[in-house]
């Protein structure tokens, strides 16, 4: 890889702005665009931007692993265990200096690696905890006599045991987000924020007893349509959780609520994303809004948005915007363009 460094200084400033062109990167690389701003460094692979709004601002551009080859692989090797036991929840740590925790919590029949396109775009200031869940991947053999309670359990473990201060913002993708709001009812005061995606209600559908059925083919229907169908989205397919029926069924448990924690508010202040582009794909914005109005009970700075460009597993078809939008809840900034009020 090769630079052009162009260096200017800013009137009335001690800035440095360079802007470097990439050559021998192939097309898609020759307009991407490095620019040092203070002493952060906010890295576009896809396009020249000339002008950069305010919405552009919550980005946090001072850590990419980036090579000349794009983005580092982010390693899922030897993983932590809950209280060092054996048996203990599996979680993984990056960014193990950060000062801001922050709780990624994977979608069903995966694991953490799901997060391993996401890692690389959040700044060194955040440090990560990403688990996998009961029943997934290293935590598959896990035995839990109430799934749904017991999981909160764990994460609120994990989060004093693991988490700055005790204390962690909550990231959930699909199942991720069932789990992550129950976690925010039963355990307020280890949640700072939670940042909610692909929610479902599914106590509400009609034909219960079928619907682990259903939802079990559309799996399987899904995983056989064409990527390009799809805007080329590609699970992390290097998790050891088993995929048959039968596991699915014990996974199931952990979607669904228990009683104690059904339709309850919760304080943390909440964003609720609905990545609505179909078909097949979209997320229910009548279920996201739902959500959001219950936690708007004790917070009323929470909210819904949809972005219709996005699908359910938008945490794969671009992991940079969902690095982006989680940085821009957190800190109460503006959200990236593209989502949309709900």
């Amino acid at each position: 890889m090769y630079f052009n460094l162009q260096n200017q200084k800013m009137h009335h400033q001690q800035q440095l702005t360079s802007c470097i062109a990439l050559e021998n990167l192939g097309t898609q690389s020759r307009n991407s665009q490095i620019v040092f701003e203070s002493s952060l460094m906010r890295f576009k692979p896809r396009r020249v931007r000339t002008v950069l709004s305010t919405r552009s601002l919550c980005r946090r551009p001072d850590f990419m692993m980036e090579s000349a080859k794009g983005p580092i692989q982010i390693q899922f090797d030897t993983p932590l265990r809950l209280n060092n036991q054996e048996d203990g929840l599996a979680y993984f740590i990056f960014n193990a200096e950060g000062t801001e925790s922050i709780l990624l919590l994977h979608g069903g029949m995966t694991g953490a690696p799901e997060w391993d396109l996401v890692i690389p775009h959040f700044s060194t200031q955040y440090h990560l905890i990403v688990p996998d869940l009961p029943l997934h991947n290293n935590s598959k053999n896990m035995k839990l006599e109430n799934a749904s309670l017991e999981t909160g359990m764990l994460l609120r473990d994990l989060i004093k045991e693991a988490a700055k201060g005790g204390q962690a913002h909550v990231v959930g993708m699909s199942m991720g987000a069932q789990i992550g709001r129950r976690l925010a009812v039963q355990f307020p005061d280890v949640v700072k924020t939670c940042f909610l995606s692909g929610f479902k209600r599914y106590d509400t559908l009609p034909l219960q007893n079928y619907i682990p059925y259903i939802v079990a083919a559309i799996e399987t229907v899904g995983s056989k349509i064409p990527k390009s169908w799809m805007d080329e989205i590609e699970h992390n397919n290097s998790t050891t959780t088993p995929r048959d029926f039968a596991h699915f069924k014990k996974v199931w448990n952990l979607i669904m609520d228990d009683g104690a924690v059904k339709d309850q508010p919760f304080a943390a202040r909440t964003l609720v994303v609905a990545a609505s582009k179909g078909p097949f794909t979209n997320d229910s914005t009548a279920d996201a809004k739902w959500l959001a109005l219950l936690a708007q009970r004790e917070n009323s700075r929470s909210m819904a948005v949809q972005h219709k460009r996005m699908r359910h597993a938008w945490v794969r078809q671009d992991p940079k915007l969902v690095a982006e939008a989680v940085i821009c809840w957190i800190e109460s900034k503006p959200l990236p363009d593209g989502f949309q009020p709900l």
